[in-house]
């Protein structure tokens, strides 16, 4: 009987669900966007340049070049992204029903703030509030994927004080430490015309999304780390620049909510929320830059 396994079938159909969202968040999350100024040269020689408050995230031993200041920015990253089916199937091996293409694509706003102030000669000070790793994709709950990931929603807030220290005048070296917030969003559809059919009942259709259910997990947590930088002056118009900053371990802690439609209440009962965690790493950097001025108009920068 296929009915008595139902609670646990939904739970494992969810589990699945979710691990599609996870291994996209993982591939590629990081936010470049730390700075209005570096937009315009497409963020090169990030860890060299150590021209504006975003070194505090970037490399903070580039503090030391820095006059006091305040800074705030805000980027909008409008992403566009489009999906094409190829024959999808449910569990039972008949096609999946649903919009065919889809733009999950959402806009999302990534603001900054700096604050850099020298202490003395050879100490600086930097604080930097920032978001270094997001995700934000959304599609319409009934396109043909929705049992893979509907709304996948990372978003991290990063504080990070720094030091850096003046060696010498051709090196420096910088030392930062991270509180990172992260709070997540990851939801997927239930194929319960599926589990309905199997089941014997005479409404349920597979893979209808009227006849779908759905799962939402929410959670938060903070994690901390730290950076650490080194700035080394050749001449007066070139540097390079090594920056590191470690990885982040995340477990969030929420809400697994399961909204259940009326006909398959008497198989997995009525709709609830349940606590849920998930495990979130945002890696580890490294990154080497270099910097060059041909004159007072012109640069060249490197990583």
């Amino acid at each position: 009987m296929i009915k008595n396994d139902l609670p646990y079938l939904t739970a494992f159909t969810s589990l699945i669900g979710l691990a599609v969202p996870y291994a996209v968040l993982g591939a590629g999350f990081q936010v470049q966007e730390q700075s209005v100024k570096g937009l315009g040269n497409a963020f090169a020689g990030g860890s060299a340049i150590a021209e504006d408050g975003s070194t505090v995230m970037s490399n903070p031993a580039g503090l030391v070049r820095l006059p006091a200041q305040t800074e705030f920015g805000v980027h909008i990253i409008s992403p566009n992204t489009e999906f094409k089916d190829r024959n999808s199937s449910n569990g039972i091996g008949g096609p999946t029903t649903g919009k065919l293409s889809d733009d999950g694509g959402a806009i999302a706003a990534v603001p900054n703030f700096y604050y850099t102030r020298p202490i003395n000669d050879k100490l600086s000070f930097g604080f930097g509030i920032s978001t270094l790793y997001g995700l934000a994709t959304e599609y319409d709950r009934n396109w043909i994927g929705r049992y893979h990931a509907v709304k996948s929603e990372l978003i991290t807030i990063n504080i990070n004080p720094a030091l850096a220290y003046k060696v010498d005048e051709h090196l420096s070296l910088g030392f930062g430490l991270s509180a990172q917030y992260a709070d997540a969003t990851l939801s997927n559809a239930l194929d319960f015309g599926t589990l309905g059919y199997l089941d014997g009942i005479p409404e349920a259709t597979p893979s209808t999304p009227a006849l779908d259910g759905f799962s939402e997990l929410t959670g938060d947590d903070w994690g901390f780390g730290f950076n650490l930088g080194l700035l080394y002056q050749i001449s007066p118009s070139t540097r390079f620049g090594l920056a590191y900053r470690s990885q982040i371990d995340h477990s969030l802690e929420g809400n697994n909510t399961l909204t259940i439609p009326d006909f398959a209440i008497p198989l997995a009962g009525p709709s609830r929320s349940r606590g849920g965690s998930a495990d979130i790493t945002t890696p580890a950097t490294l990154s080497l830059s270099a910097y060059h001025e041909l004159d007072h108009r012109w640069a060249v920068m490197a990583d």
